[in-house]
């Protein structure tokens, strides 16, 4: 566990670079409010392993209950499963049709109006600080969004585009995700997170990063190394993160007064 956990973390692990004699963490900065994953069709569940394993590996570094999942993803299979475990402690929400979709987004776009209005300000520019110095903390909220059913109503994408402007200030991080094929579709809601957010791209089982996730400015020095996908076990990534809301659960019990027979 980091030493400030309420905090959001600076860095979000995806995984390592080496050059097969040492190792590096890589890390990418929060603040730059999420990142894209792109797949080929052979690697489309390579993709979904891998968002799982960075946002249970997000969660594992944070204070328990801190960090809230919520999906948009209309497809018929369950694609997060590792994540689905956490459903019953309220940690995993999804949105499985539009109706849905758009009465989820529009509570996140309450939650993101009241931390302008009522917990950001000079001295609390981000909900990161806004914890660290409230004895009652907030929640994050890493939304993860498949682009195949994304917006294309213009006035829509506009008001979506205005939230993730606003977004990570507020305690939200952005994961999306889409295939090749979507890509090759002129999507205008891709192309804009294609821009917008680092992209991870998964093609016949291999892995590669946007060359701006590399640390050096030489690209020589860069291409001396290669990535390696985090790759920790999902099932013990999960075993952790409920003992931690465990531990809280029974820390909390311990502090509430006993009540007093007469």
């Amino acid at each position: 566990m980091r030493e400030n956990s309420s905090t959001f973390p600076w860095g979000v692990y995806i995984g390592d670079l080496s050059d097969d004699q040492k190792a590096l963490p890589l890390l990418i900065p929060s603040n730059r409010g999420g990142f894209s994953v792109s797949f080929d069709e052979s690697s489309e569940d390579d993709a979904s392993d891998f968002i799982q394993r960075v946002v249970l590996k997000l969660m594992g570094v944070s204070d328990a209950n801190l960090i809230k999942v919520n999906i948009f993803d209309f497809s018929y299979k369950k694609r997060f499963a590792d994540l689905w475990k956490l459903k019953d402690h309220d940690l995993y929400a999804i949105s499985l049709d539009e109706e849905e979709a758009v009465a989820d987004f529009a509570k996140l776009e309450k939650k993101l109006i009241h931390a302008y209005h009522e917990l950001l300000s000079n001295k609390n520019p981000t909900l990161s600080h806004y914890n660290q110095n409230a004895s009652t903390k907030e929640q994050y909220n890493v939304l993860i969004f498949n682009l195949e059913y994304f917006p294309q109503d213009e006035h829509l994408t506009k008001r979506m585009r205005d939230f993730f402007s606003a977004a990570h200030d507020a305690g939200f991080y952005t994961i999306v995700f889409a295939s090749d094929e979507l890509q090759n579709q002129n999507h205008k809601s891709v192309d804009y997170f294609l821009n917008l957010f680092p992209v991870i791209s998964f093609k016949n089982h291999q892995t590669s990063i946007d060359k701006s996730l590399y640390p050096f400015d030489n690209d020589t020095q860069n291409q001396a190394y290669r990535f390696i996908q985090v790759d920790d076990d999902k099932t013990l990534l999960v075993d952790d993160i409920l003992i931690n809301i465990q531990n809280e659960k029974e820390k909390t019990e311990l502090k509430e007064p006993v009540a007093q027979e007469f």
